[in-house]
């Protein structure tokens, strides 16, 4: 740098009083302007000495905004998948040595989220046992970062169409083994028996059957009393055919060691907490008319099941007028 640059620097920079009549030049805008242009080489001249890393400027840097930027480039070379395998060192140090440890945590985190959610699915309308759960995680062939079946239970909600349940093997398996869990037959003063729950259960979940014999409106009018018109469902099928689930029996011929509880289900037009829908489901013996209730609401353990029989207080022809629960 010249001798004449250098002195105007210092004079820049020195403020004493035996450099006041030299300051008088400072106050003229050109003397000033080169003043700051040669401080601003300077400054550039050293930062291009101390290279790159000597040059970190914190407030102009967004740690996690580079973190996802890394993300961003690593999922899509390594997409998260339910079965996949997690990146190696070298992919993930690859993408960021400094960053490699929380790309691969990171990574393991989507992939349990993920896996437990496909697991759930598995199971789209009934909350599973554990150990069923279990069973079904031993058969994925994973062999790490595998989520538990407590876990999975507990991320359990009902999935899936109305248009699956059908196809459901365990619904079709409860239907014709009538081991519903879940359920108590109980007996309230005043009431008689009602059926109560003994766990919690989820909106549309499904929670039992209505069990007994279909048969064809006119069969049963011909063949049953009044009373035992108390235990039948009266419905039209798809086709618009009057049908009836037949269930006057305390036991059904198919299930003569077991009540079974949809023919208990009391009535409430005001508080129901269940509905029925029919579905028409296919086992060994061939394909019949199933009418399934299920959760309109999330149920606590220790409610009484009630669904809407479509019917009030004028039905009853003044009798029953003094039951609240009718309602």
């Amino acid at each position: 740098m010249p001798d004449v640059d250098k002195a105007m620097i210092a004079d820049y920079l020195t403020h004493s009083t035996a450099t006041a009549e030299k300051h008088y030049h400072m106050k003229q805008g050109g003397y000033l302007i080169r003043s700051l242009e040669l401080l601003d080489e300077l400054r550039r001249h050293d930062d291009s000495e101390e290279g790159p890393s000597s040059r970190a400027h914190p407030k102009s840097r967004n740690p996690r905004m580079d973190f996802e930027k890394e993300w961003n480039n690593f999922s899509r070379e390594h997409p998260v998948t339910v079965d996949g395998k997690v990146p190696s060192l070298v992919h993930r140090a690859a993408v960021s040595q400094d960053s490699q440890r929380k790309l691969y945590e990171r990574w393991l985190k989507k992939q349990m989220k993920l896996r437990i959610q496909h697991a759930a699915a598995q199971f789209p309308r009934r909350l599973p046992t554990e150990s069923r759960v279990a069973g079904w995680i031993s058969k994925q062939g994973w062999k790490r970062n595998i989520p538990s079946a407590s876990k999975i239970l507990e991320a359990w909600q009902p999935t899936g169409d109305f248009q699956d349940i059908p196809t459901s093997a365990a619904i079709r398996k409860l239907v014709s083994s009538q081991r519903w869990k879940g359920l108590v037959i109980s007996h309230i003063e005043g009431k008689g028996r009602a059926v109560l729950t003994t766990r919690s259960f989820k909106a549309g979940e499904v929670l039992c059957d209505y069990h007994g014999e279909v048969v064809t409106s006119d069969q049963t009018h011909a063949a049953t009393s009044l009373k035992e018109t108390d235990f039948m469902f009266f419905y039209k099928n798809g086709a618009g055919e009057k049908f009836c689930i037949d269930a006057h029996l305390d036991k059904c011929p198919c299930h003569p060691d077991r009540e079974t509880f949809g023919r208990l289900i009391n009535h409430s037009r005001k508080r129901p907490n269940i509905r029925p829908h029919l579905f028409s489901l296919k086992f060994e013996s061939g394909e019949r008319d199933v009418l399934l209730f299920m959760a309109i609401r999330d149920i606590k353990a220790g409610e009484e099941l009630l669904f809407n029989y479509g019917v009030n207080r004028k039905n009853y022809c003044g009798e029953g007028l003094d039951l609240e629960w009718n309602d």
